[in-house]
């Protein structure tokens, strides 16, 4: 009560464990964890948390993945006192590829890989002639031109030309037909784009990209993929915002990006999908009222904020203001100086009660915090902090008096790990101490992924220019170069595929032998839209972006309007994009037999389950990994039953058919997954066609 300042009874007391709800947590697996990095003298203050820290957590998380197949990342939440070292959390989780989203956001998206590909596609766009956003466009993934294809169309031109013009002149010994093919390809896509720039607005240009070159389905078969699509969402919500505002133009918008990344600065954050299963970092405060199944507190060291405490002014409630004494000492006789003053400060009887007052203030409020923190976590609590060596020792003859921590030990603490330290000294508390060093970090579970630096292979291509000042050496060049490899196909053969990559190349395939039409003898006839200069434009991308991001946040179990709506309001999207999601048309769900099956087996659902498998080229006679995420499935002993939401537009049952044609390749990608993965030979698959007139359609195929 004298420092808590809160009466502390039966209601208030903290029990370990819920064991009417969580009857395991007797055992001492469920005990908190205390986990402490031992660092070395020379690391980091001790207030600033350390690198060792972070990755014990990372370390954890993914052994509470391996172990608990019920846990979701979503589940796992990282609490910390302030949002400072926020970015370097991220970071070092996202090396151990576990997805995360900081709840205050982070200012950097600006220099993430693939924004600064895009950014680089933009500027090419804006202007081919510059070399190096150019050939970082068509070494980027989209296009995926080797070194040796640039360095073919570099010494079929002078060492003069822009590359944009050698693009141009593609005709040569040094071009092979495939070259040729795939340089024609991208001159008319990119063409396309330029012709766009005046007629589209910036944002709606960008989509065009995402979508044409699937590079929206390629970041998110990456690591962190979830996130590194917000990213490029962000880009396309910012680049509209900046044309709401009164500016226009490509060329304006690069200017200002160019400017701000200059400046080392960033865009401000807007509203962005944000992945849903993903680890959360917040503050203390901010996770008042939330729980989690596994919460860690971070950097526990660090100190009280105490600042107020060393001003020359301190103003409490229950005295008001409290003042140090300034004397000037020069006019004491036994004061000699050659100064104008002598001024010392000195502490009043008002100040020093006042001082105690605020100090007593500070270190209740951080009790309440820490009651705050301790209570987020449902099944298992973790705390994190560091120490240095033979700090323990200092704890060791602390003891309780009256059964409680004595005020002297409270008082002078500095943080929470000191009160935690001194109460598992004293009172033996039902909680595991951990101490790792960096030597216990060294076998870890980390991921590295191998990120190209296209600007540096765009600025290393000026060097193939320079082979053109010795022509022997030239003649040498285009003799090895003019040679066949007989595994071509192998090479143009990317190593990482999305499924909708995979779906493409079936459909270019039954388009050759025949088996398909190019394009649908149905038609959606385009209603004459008149122009409306309030009105948001939404795009069918973005509907149906919303639409799948609703299905995935939406309870199955308690399929009603009224709960449906709240999910929706709750979601950060325009309002004129809501007003386009069906509610009543999504609820048609529900009342077919499949929607039945979803709201009876809401506990064995999987939501946007990630994969990655191994295939074989028929062409190359090669593997490659594919990587996606499918909506979702129903995991049963004996059987899997996987479903995927679509918004392709039908009116008649033709239609459907079409639909499911062209998704056959994909959702046997998507089964051919989950029998692998969990080792059953029944996989049935359906598509749930949300993009119809009236009512949710549901097909088997």
């Amino acid at each position: 009560e004298e420092i808590g300042e809160m009466i502390y009874g039966k209601e208030e007391e903290l029990i370990q464990g819920n064991l009417v709800d969580y009857p395991e947590k007797l055992e001492k697996n469920y005990y908190p964890e205390l986990l402490l990095y031992e660092e070395d003298s020379t690391e980091d203050e001790r207030d600033q948390i350390s690198d060792g820290e972070i990755k014990i957590v990372a370390q954890q998380i993914k052994n509470l993945m391996a172990s608990d197949a019920k846990l979701n990342y979503k589940d796992i939440a990282l609490l910390v006192r302030s949002k400072s070292q926020n970015n370097k959390i991220e970071d070092i989780l996202r090396d151990y590829d576990i997805p995360v989203v900081l709840d205050e956001g982070r200012v950097d998206f600006l220099k993430s890989l693939e924004v600064i590909l895009i950014l680089d596609v933009l500027r090419a766009v804006d202007n081919p002639l510059y070399d190096i956003p150019l050939v970082a466009t068509l070494r980027s993934p989209m296009f995926n031109f080797t070194e040796d294809e640039l360095t073919r169309i570099s010494l079929n031109a002078g060492s003069d030309t822009r590359f944009w013009k050698k693009l141009q002149m593609s005709d040569g010994k040094m071009i092979t037909p495939v070259l040729k093919e795939k340089i024609t390809q991208f001159l008319n896509k990119f063409t396309s784009w330029r012709k766009l720039v005046n007629e589209l607005p910036i944002h709606e240009l960008l989509w065009k990209i995402y979508t044409e070159t699937y590079y929206l389905d390629y970041v998110g078969a990456l690591p962190n993929g979830e996130m590194r699509q917000a990213n490029l969402q962000a880009l396309s919500t910012r680049a509209e915002l900046y044309e709401k505002s009164g500016y226009k133009g490509l060329f304006r918008f690069i200017k200002m990006i160019d400017k701000f990344m200059e400046q080392n600065n960033d865009l401000a954050s807007v509203n962005i999908k944000l992945p849903q299963n993903a680890v959360r970092v917040m503050t203390f405060h901010k996770s008042k009222g939330l729980e989690f199944d596994v919460v860690f507190l971070m950097n526990l060291q660090t100190k009280f904020n105490q600042r107020d405490l060393k001003e020359s002014v301190i103003l409490t409630r229950e005295n008001g203001l409290g003042m140090k004494y300034t004397a000037d000492l020069k006019k004491e006789e036994a004061v000699e100086t050659d100064f104008p003053y002598a001024l010392v400060k000195m502490d009043t009887l008002p100040y020093l009660v006042n001082k105690e007052l605020k100090r007593n203030a500070t270190l209740s409020e951080e009790m309440r915090v820490l009651y705050v923190a301790f209570t987020r976590a449902r099944k298992k609590l973790y705390m994190v902090g560091k120490i240095k060596e033979k700090e323990l020792e200092k704890y060791a003859d602390i003891h309780l008096e009256n059964g409680i921590l004595p005020d002297k030990y409270r008082r002078s603490a500095t943080g929470y790990q000191h009160w935690l330290l001194a109460l598992q000294t004293a009172h033996s508390l039902p909680m595991i101490i951990k101490i790792n060093t960096s030597s216990d970090l060294q076998d870890t579970n980390k991921k590295f992924t191998v990120r190209p630096n296209f600007k540096k292979l765009a600025e290393d291509s000026k060097k193939f220019d320079r082979i053109m000042d010795t022509i022997d050496e030239v003649k040498q060049a285009r003799a090895v170069m003019d040679y066949e490899y007989p595994k071509e196909a192998a090479t143009q053969l990317s190593s990482i595929q999305t499924p909708s990559q995979v779906k493409k190349k079936s459909y270019e395939k039954q388009l050759e032998l025949g088996n398909i039409l190019p394009t649908s003898e149905y038609v959606r006839v385009k209603q004459l839209e008149l122009l409306d200069l309030d009105q948001h434009k939404i795009t069918a991308a973005e509907i149906g972006s919303a639409t799948h991001s609703f299905m995935q946040r939406a309870d199955f179990s308690r399929p009603n309007l009224f709960d449906f709506q709240q999910t929706l309001d709750q979601m950060e999207l325009h309002d004129e994009v809501k007003n386009k999601i069906d509610l009543p048309k999504i609820l048609t769900l529900f009342d077919t037999d499949f929607g039945k099956v979803l709201v009876d087996n809401v506990e064995r659902t999987i939501k946007e389950a990630p994969f990655s498998m191994l295939k074989t080229d028929e062409v190359a006679q090669e593997q490659y990994i594919v990587r996606g995420i499918c909506d979702g499935f129903i995991k049963f002993e004996d059987k899997i039953i996987l479903f995927d939401y679509k918004t392709d537009y039908f009116r008649s049952n033709d239609q459907i058919s079409e639909i499911k044609k062209n998704y056959e390749v994909q959702m046997e990608l998507y089964a051919d997954a989950l029998r692998k993965a969990y080792g059953v030979n029944q996989v049935d698959k359906y598509l749930i066609l949300l993009g119809g007139p009236r009512k949710v359609v549901v097909e088997r195929i």
